[in-house]
């Protein structure tokens, strides 16, 4: 890393943050404190509790509100030097309930037909979901209703990514994870996905359920608008008196297993 914040621009991205002001609502005022940089291809979880400001940072990275202090650089630029179009290009957005059209597997995950279709099977073999596109007489006919009624939350979003996949533009992949109850199965598809299939990008995923980041490079933790601290999640959750073990042990026994299991397998997998 060089010094500064500033330097060429990375194919997979990178974020530098430091206290940003926006203005969500129009009216109000949202200061997030704190310091941090995301680095090209890392992956990153935002957790907090309801309110402290996940969503609003995220939305921060792309203009989706109004940025009226702090210092925020993406790949090199300060985000206000970007056009809206040139810098929204840059990220694919997975949002916590993900958006299919009225129309067929094709038509949603390759809308503008800048394809072909080995690439759009390609994408959807990454993501876990060719066979079961296959499956069907249609193939990639398959009909979507609208809004994607006539698939789980989870093969939405599998969907979506498979869309993201297909995208050459973006160095970012930013996920609203599903509140929604997901079947393990799928869960284990999405964040495989995440790992293999994204490799190269960025990826910062907001985590309403904290297991889902245990492997991820980074977590930060916000608290009320701060960036209250962040770190690999192995020494977050090793510090007994971290915002995250103390977010961590709100959740009960069964989310600390959980991600105790979820980190380990991580080690594991490394090791073999």
């Amino acid at each position: 890393m060089g010094k500064g914040p500033y330097c060429e621009r990375t194919k997979g991205g990178w974020v530098y943050f430091r206290d940003g002001t926006a203005v969500p609502d129009g009216c109000h005022l949202f200061s997030t404190k704190g310091v941090f940089r995301i680095n090209p291809g890392q992956k990153v979880g935002i957790v907090g509790r309801t309110g402290s400001g996940k969503s609003t940072l995220l939305l921060t990275f792309m203009r989706m509100v109004d940025i009226c202090g702090g210092e925020i650089i993406v790949s090199g630029r300060p985000i206000h030097s970007y056009g809206l179009r040139e810098l929204r290009q840059l990220f694919s957005m997975i949002p916590q309930d993900p958006v299919l059209f009225d129309g067929t597997i094709i038509s949603n995950i390759d809308p503008f037909n800048l394809s072909t279709t080995e690439e759009v099977w390609h994408a959807l073999e990454q993501v876990g979901m060719r066979e079961h596109v296959e499956v069907g007489i249609a193939g990639l006919e398959t009909r979507v209703q609208e809004g994607g009624t006539n698939y789980s939350v989870g093969q939405r979003q599998l969907l979506c990514l498979a869309r993201a996949l297909l995208r050459r533009d973006s160095d970012f992949i930013l996920m609203d994870e599903a509140t929604a109850n997901i079947d393990h199965t799928l869960d284990q598809q999405i964040q495989n996905t995440v790992r293999t299939a994204f490799a190269k990008h960025t990826v910062i995923t907001i985590a309403h359920r904290l297991h889902t980041v245990a492997q991820y490079d980074t977590i930060i933790v916000m608290d009320h608008g701060v960036v209250a601290e962040h770190g690999a999640p192995r020494d977050l959750v090793a510090n007994p008196s971290s915002k995250f073990r103390e977010l961590l042990n709100s959740l009960g026994g069964s989310e600390i297993g959980t991600f105790m299991r979820s980190m380990e397998a991580d080690v594991s997998s490394m090791q073999n």
